[in-house]
């Protein structure tokens, strides 16, 4: 449980795996006769509750117009340890590059009117604590696909007296198609 000095400092580390005793014992000769006296001594444990040293937010620090992105919190312990408890509240600094959700999903419209940042904020309290970690989120603007094409998709022989069926494929700047239906 520790040592002690011949001055009778008893240092117990803190690093004792459980409460315990030991005996303190002494040993003195007063005037030809010896003394032997002991104490037996308690020693507690003592429970160190871990406190936090940090708390920060988890996620992308890069989106697009366009796109969705979850972020949730870390909780960083004096142990060594982390959490990842749930945000009391999530907020941005602009309605400008969307809306972020109860639980933490950032939605960027398409319709963003240009590139910039965006801070993240949560709100979490721990053991009576308040916390507000921010995180600032790069958003670029993406260009709408524009359609590069639009053709006819069917048969090119139809027999007498049968029919067949036509449809329209368009092809996007982005390397996608889609089946768009006529006007006319």
């Amino acid at each position: 449980f520790g040592s002690i000095s011949a001055g009778g400092l008893l240092t117990v580390p803190s690093t004792i795996s459980s409460s315990g005793s030991v005996t303190v014992q002494a040993s003195l000769t007063v005037a030809g006769q010896l003394y032997t006296p002991s104490k037996v001594v308690s020693i507690v444990k003592q429970v160190v509750i871990p406190t936090v040293t940090g708390v920060t937010i988890l996620g992308a620090s890069a989106m697009s117009s366009g796109t969705q992105s979850q972020y949730s919190l870390s909780v960083s312990w004096s142990n060594g340890t982390t959490t990842t408890p749930g945000a009391d509240s999530w907020s941005l600094d602009s309605a400008n590059f969307g809306t972020i959700s109860a639980s933490g999903m950032l939605n960027v419209p398409s319709t963003i009117a240009a590139s910039g940042s965006v801070s993240v904020q949560a709100q979490v309290t721990i053991n009576g604590n308040t916390y507000n970690p921010t995180k600032t989120v790069n958003v670029t603007k993406v260009a709408a696909p524009t359609v590069t094409g639009v053709a006819i998709v069917g048969s090119t022989a139809v027999n007498s007296g049968a029919s067949t069926s036509y449809s329209l494929l368009a092809s996007w700047s982005n390397g996608t198609t889609t089946v768009p239906t006529a006007t006319s």
